[in-house]
């Protein structure tokens, strides 16, 4: 009975002394294998230099309030006008935010009275291969634009 008593406790004597050093053999990998940190400045850096617009909260907030500002001016240049042919070119500026779908981008522009009929302009995109091609961004776009203009503009196929 001794005998097994101690062939058990070399047992768990042993497996203890293994699992130990693998431990400690995978924390020294892991650490040589841990991503460099960087800055927030350097990783600015980095994404403006490969295009990207980095933006703060407070930069949000002031473009949210020009988006509001855009939206209520067609509106107001329809008052003032009161003619359904007005020699004015309305423009507008159109933010598509990520996770917007087209159908949200056309009742947009719709709305602002860019383009007659949102249902339309749907169909066209899915048609001619834009409706996955809409990019993320702020875009200028006219009344006087045609479907496929507004089409190019917003997926950046100039």
């Amino acid at each position: 009975m001794k005998q097994i008593i101690r062939a058990f406790a070399s047992g768990l004597l042993l497996a203890s002394v293994i699992i130990g050093i693998i431990y400690f053999l995978e924390t020294d990998a892991k650490e040589e294998n841990k991503p460099e940190t960087i800055s927030i400045e350097e990783m600015k850096q980095t994404l403006e230099s490969e295009g990207y617009t980095v933006s703060t909260e407070e930069s949000k907030e002031k473009t949210n309030e020009k988006n509001a500002d855009t939206n209520k001016q067609p509106q107001e240049n329809d008052k003032t006008t009161g003619n359904k042919e007005s020699k004015e070119i309305r423009i507008y500026t159109l933010t598509i935010e990520s996770g917007m779908t087209i159908s949200e981008v056309s009742d947009a522009l719709a709305e602002a009275k860019i383009i007659k009929d949102s249902t339309s302009f749907v169909s066209y995109l899915q048609d001619n291969g834009y409706g996955t091609a809409i990019q993320i961004g702020k875009f200028e776009l006219t009344d006087r634009m045609t479907l496929e203009q507004i089409a190019r503009t917003i997926a950046n196929k100039n």
